[in-house]
């Protein structure tokens, strides 16, 4: 079977697709809107219906990697029906992207799968696994009586939307340096673009999935010492964004006090799920299981030099 792409910005039949092949709502109508503005109009990015005998039978995005830690590194997600599925044809499709990337000066892309299936067809075709994510959930419901924990003394929480009003345009920049201090020790995190992420962060902002009371900080008199950002991820279900604590305050048990008080702030806000996605040897994959975390599914990121 031969596949070919059909380049596309029909962005609600792209969205539609998606669902349906994944069986996922985590996307919602701004995602490709907010994609092409983080990555700017000069910048390599192509979406595409996968086409075979004229039927949308899948759907492909390769292009800049906005969180990777070189500029020259591309990411891609595909999804094709599994009963269109063809492995010959598979395989030459990531082929033909390869070069295309080649030809757009990228040198390495990075891939992430939902299926066993994929990533053994992905190591196949030469790329290396990086990380195995596990996926979980935790029910809300429960929580809507909760009160906040309590906090050890001289530690307290500010929301995004306290900080904007106290930093105005300035807040952008405070946020990035406050993910930057947290993600640190994380291999290759400490270089993201301070100019992406903060264009990142502006476009969040006006997103439909950003909730700016629920971006929370946890500091010391005026040091932030630990972010948990928490989105939509559906109309009903929360998911963690960047969550952490600097290094100097880890081992202490206020993770588990950040991590609490969003979750039960997230059921105040009427949500009904929390959804979480750790790679798996992350400490916070453990504490999300001691909290009542059920895993769902794993999922898998590959990369390969080009």
């Amino acid at each position: 079977m031969n596949y070919f792409l059909q380049p596309s910005t029909d962005y609600p039949s792209l969205l539609h697709l998606y669902r349906e092949l994944t069986g996922l709502e985590n996307r919602t109508h701004d995602y490709y809107e907010t994609r092409f503005r983080q990555r700017g109009e000069s910048t390599f990015f192509l979406t595409a219906f996968i086409m075979s005998d004229s039927k949308r039978v899948g759907l492909v995005e390769f292009g800049k990697y906005f969180l990777a830690d070189s500029p020259d590194s591309a990411h891609l997600s595909i999804f094709i029906n599994p009963e269109a599925w063809d492995a010959r044809g598979f395989h030459d499709l990531i082929s033909r992207i390869e070069q295309t990337l080649r030809e757009n000066r990228f040198h390495r892309v990075v891939t992430s799968v939902f299926d066993v299936s994929y990533r053994d067809e992905f190591l196949t075709h030469g790329f290396a696994l990086a990380h195995e994510y596990v996926e979980s959930e935790y029910p809300l419901m429960a929580l809507l009586a909760e009160p906040y924990p309590s906090l050890p003394e001289g530690f307290f929480i500010k929301s995004f939307a306290d900080l904007k009003k106290a930093h105005q345009e300035e807040t952008f920049e405070f946020v990035f340096d406050c993910v930057r201090n947290v993600l640190c020790d994380i291999p290759g995190q400490e270089s993201f673009a301070k100019e992406m992420v903060v264009q990142t962060l502006k476009d969040a902002w006006q997103g439909s999935h950003f909730n700016p009371d629920g971006c929370l900080f946890l500091m010391n008199s005026n040091e932030v010492i630990g972010v948990h950002n928490i989105v939509s991820f559906s109309q009903n279900a929360a998911t963690s964004g960047v969550t952490g604590i600097v290094p100097a305050y880890r081992r202490k048990g206020l993770m588990r006090y950040l991590k609490r008080h969003g979750m039960i702030w997230a059921a105040k806000r009427g949500f009904v799920l929390f959804r979480s996605d750790n790679e798996i040897n992350n400490p916070m994959l453990t504490l999300n299981q001691q909290l009542g975390f059920r895993e769902i599914r794993r999922h898998y990121e590959l990369t390969k030099q080009l």
